[in-house]
């Protein structure tokens, strides 16, 4: 499939790559700032803090010939699995940006840092696909669609954001460059089954990979695929598999490591999310739902205009169900990096949330019943009108 009869020097052949990697890191990478933070990002930023941490933690105990600390199930969740609904996908790409920040750090800022890890996988893409187009085509059409590919919006926009997508985009080009080499060399089929697993080990749709390649490979190339087959089979998923703890440790229960495996795998179709507790995965949306109804049924009746407000919590699919904003008071949780960055920013305090409540002649708030018996503690005008033990729903009126 590849012409390899061209003479072309060493340094003449890897040049351009070379000079495309660079200038499309640079490119992004002086942009990186320009760009505001998104709502995944700090959750991400804190799990790939706690994963990079345990990744040095580990090597210490090794060295010290003391594993079993790093392998306690109870360390492993709190650096693999902190925030599950926050954070629900593999750990590959965080673990880059983990690097990229805790190397570059001392001399940029912490979020520029962090957003390396993207422009990496970016710039890594653009110079697969030129050095691909080459070798299949020729120089004009690698360097057409490099810079085809540089220019594209959404891909230059996402390079600029640590979250999953560009990493996606970018293992499932080299998992197929890989695939079309294997057909050619064994040794590009072992590094099939280690790209493979490392795309599966940064979002889950990269499972449907095989199917289009195989298919291909099957009708018009059957006598080839034999070894990227096998290192599909056997090396992926154990690169996939070892490359994410997920909370799974040494004294974890055998039948929790079954289930998080198999889920990895893509064989387990029951919930993935939460092992033994599945009645949360759709909770918020039924509470959502619930408020909503209760909301309707209300006396007095309904006010859609008057403010809502959600109250040292977040519900975040509540918004929808109403077809409306919220407003939140004193909630942190995954903002807490974007607002210690720019606290001017801020979310409203209880006390200042207090203040409007009182003077407005309606409203409505959510929150949990622990805030709800601390602010009637305070005497603040609160009608439930609904509650389960989980969140209390109020009004003012």
């Amino acid at each position: 499939m590849f012409d390899s009869s061209r003479v072309e020097s060493s340094t003449g052949r890897w040049s351009i790559p070379i000079d495309l990697f660079l200038g499309s890191l640079l490119l992004v990478a002086a942009t990186l700032k320009d760009y505001g933070i998104t709502w995944d990002e700090p959750a991400y930023f804190h799990a790939s803090d706690l994963q990079n941490q345990w990744l040095v933690e580990f090597g210490e105990n090794l060295l010290r010939s003391d594993l079993g600390k790093s392998l306690q199930d109870e360390n492993i969740k709190k650096a693999w699995h902190w925030d599950p609904y926050h954070v629900p996908h593999p750990p590959f790409s965080r673990i880059v940006s983990g690097i990229t920040k805790a190397t570059f750090a001392p001399y940029v800022d912490k979020f520029v840092a962090y957003r390396l890890g993207p422009a990496l996988f970016f710039a890594l893409l653009v110079t697969c696909i030129y050095v691909w187009m080459r070798d299949l085509f020729d120089e004009a059409t690698g360097l057409f669609s490099a810079l085809a590919l540089l220019v594209i919006p959404n891909l230059f926009g996402f390079a600029h954001i640590a979250v999953t997508d560009i990493a996606l985009a970018a293992m499932w080009f080299f998992t197929v460059y890989c695939f079309s080499r294997g057909l050619d060399n064994w040794r590009w089929s072992i590094v099939l089954g280690l790209v493979w697993g490392l795309a599966l080990a940064t979002k889950f749709p990269a499972l449907m990979l095989p199917v289009p390649l195989l298919l291909w490979a099957h009708l018009y190339l059957r006598a080839d695929y034999r070894n990227n087959l096998f290192s599909m089979i056997f090396l992926g998923p154990l690169v996939a598999v070892a490359s994410q703890d997920d909370g799974v440790g040494l004294d974890a229960d055998r039948s929790e490591l079954r289930h998080r495996m198999l889920c990895r795998l893509g064989l387990q179709l029951a919930p993935c999310g939460q092992v033994g507790n599945e009645g949360d995965v759709d909770e918020e949306a039924v509470v959502a739902a619930d408020v909503v109804s209760a909301l309707e049924n209300s006396t007095p009746p309904y006010d859609p205009g008057a403010p809502f407000y959600q109250v040292e919590m977040y519900d975040q699919t509540l918004p929808f169900y109403l077809k409306r904003t919220t407003t939140l008071v004193d909630y942190r949780d995954e903002l807490a990096l974007g607002l210690d960055a720019e606290p001017e920013r801020g979310i409203a305090k209880l006390t200042d949330w207090e203040v409007r409540w009182r003077a407005l002649p309606q409203a409505y708030a959510l929150m949990t019943p622990d805030t709800f018996d601390k602010v009637a503690r305070l005497g603040v005008p609160l009608r439930v009108v609904a509650r389960d033990p989980r969140r209390v729903l109020v009004a003012r009126q």
